[in-house]
């Protein structure tokens, strides 16, 4: 299949699901752009909402679609979205069609192509992918899209594979490498549209339960005993034993527990990349991508953190200094700055963070060439998700803001052990210095709910 590139002058979008839900929904006076079909009928040029999310996503794209968004497009990855939803797949299935989307046509339902190419995926008629008023309904092309990837992806194969592989496995593109650039992007603006489903976990005296949607569902025990910690990231679940031994399991709670390796001192999970990380016990951090069932790469030594956070793979080295690469596994280091206690990468909204070893906070935004900016100081604890910047003050309380690196603080709460956030679903979770689990949704200005006692560690995800 041939592609169309140029001639297309209007973007993507897609914003935080609060706002989008906070936003009107009534329809854009403005008319379809030119050479394209309405993705919504009832609002050809996109709702007030998809405005709103085109907005609030422009400056934090990475990709093609950084600053070119519009209503309009957002009410196509929104139909698209919608449509994997009602096809019974995931999430992550939105983000292959999605990125697909960015780079055919920038998002748009398009009347023309090189040849005889049309619509969202510039499906060919003479390829037999449907007429052209099929291949120009966004539903029927959707459709058609993700029967083609579920055929060339049997037994859940698409799921493993990184995102560029299976755009390409459906599109047959001559230019194969402009897929995955775009995966990062394509997972905001998912996020952005998608209802995501929650889970909150907790460990107590060594054993996992999970609770998965609202914050009154009942608990599922996951693990009964001799874990070291757990942490979660999408449909993943990670659990590490005090012998040292790492457990993932991937989708449904009762799914099973694969054996990943052991010799293990701590792990990151990265879902949506389809990665997997641990710093082994002797200072080596070891990383694969392309799922549980993808091969390890080492990826340097004398590391005493790692993090991972779509194509970002970082460490801290022992002498305090921390490093991020960005793409491949076997990409170069880019040295970040000295002097760390704590790194923390949030790949969707192109931001760094670290807690230095005299207590400041320092964030940047705009990927790995930003420039630092100093949020506060008499910190003991840094998180970061989306746009929102949490810290734990040496005191115990804790603070959120929300929006740009210069926005003021939202006090959340005091007595604070550790702090959770999770952007997409709109949650904040904080474990109490006497063991409480306390997690709030709706965003900042949501209401706290005691989940339960005796908490040794909390994790919060949505997928």
């Amino acid at each position: 299949m041939t592609r169309i590139h140029q001639g297309v002058s209007t973007g993507l979008t897609a914003v935080a699901l609060s706002l989008a839900l906070a936003a009107a929904t009534a329809p854009l006076a403005a008319a379809v752009p030119s050479g394209t079909v309405a993705c919504d009928p009832a609002a050809s040029d996109g709702t007030a909402t998809d405005q709103a999310i085109a907005t609030t996503l422009n400056p934090r794209l990475q990709g093609k679609m950084r600053g070119a968004l519009n209503g309009y497009n957002v009410s196509c990855a929104r139909t698209i979205v919608n449509t994997v939803r009602n096809r019974g797949l995931d999430n992550h299935a939105a983000v292959i069609a999605v990125t697909t989307a960015i780079v055919e046509g920038s998002i748009n339902n398009l009347t023309y192509g090189d040849a005889d190419s049309l619509g969202l995926f510039q499906q060919r008629p003479s390829a037999g992918w449907g007429t052209p008023a099929q291949i120009e309904d966004p539903v029927f092309a959707t459709n058609s899209f993700l029967s083609h990837m579920l055929a060339n992806f049997p037994n859940g194969a698409w799921k493993s594979q990184p995102v560029g592989v299976v755009c390409q496995g459906v599109q047959g593109s001559a230019f194969p490498e402009r897929y995955q650039p775009q995966a990062g992007d394509a997972q905001l603006i998912v996020d952005a549209l998608w209802a995501p489903t929650a889970r909150l976990g907790v460990l107590q005296n060594g054993a996992l339960t999970v609770k998965q949607g609202a914050l009154t569902a009942g608990w599922s025990p996951e693990w009964g005993g001799g874990l070291a910690r757990f942490k979660v990231s999408g449909s993943w679940i990670g659990v590490l034993t005090t012998g040292g031994e790492l457990y993932v399991k991937e989708g449904d709670l009762n799914a099973p527990w694969v054996d990943e390796r052991g010799g293990v001192a701590d792990f990151e999970l990265d879902q949506g990349a389809g990665r997997v990380g641990v710093l082994t016990t002797d200072g080596h951090a070891v990383v694969k991508d392309g799922g549980l069932a993808g091969s390890w790469v080492d990826q340097t030594n004398g590391v005493k953190q790692l993090r991972l956070s779509g194509d970002w793979v970082g460490v801290v080295f022992n002498d305090g200094t921390a490093s991020v690469k960005e793409g491949g596994l076997l990409a170069g280091w880019t040295p970040e700055t000295n002097n760390v206690a704590d790194l923390q990468l949030d790949r969707a909204s192109g931001r760094v963070g670290v807690l230095t070893k005299d207590g400041h906070a320092i964030v940047k935004d705009g990927g790995l060439a930003g420039s630092w900016v100093d949020q506060t100081n008499g910190v003991k604890q840094l998180r970061l998700s989306g746009d929102w910047v949490g810290v734990v003050f040496n005191d115990g309380t804790a603070s959120v803001k929300e929006g740009g690196l210069l926005a003021g603080w939202t006090p959340e709460t005091n007595n604070v052990a550790d702090l959770q956030l999770d952007r997409a679903s709109g949650r904040v979770g904080v474990l109490s210095t006497d063991g409480h689990a306390i997690v709030k949704d709706g965003g900042l200005t949501g209401g706290w709910t005691d989940q339960t006692n005796g908490v040794q560690q909390l994790g919060l995800t949505s997928f």
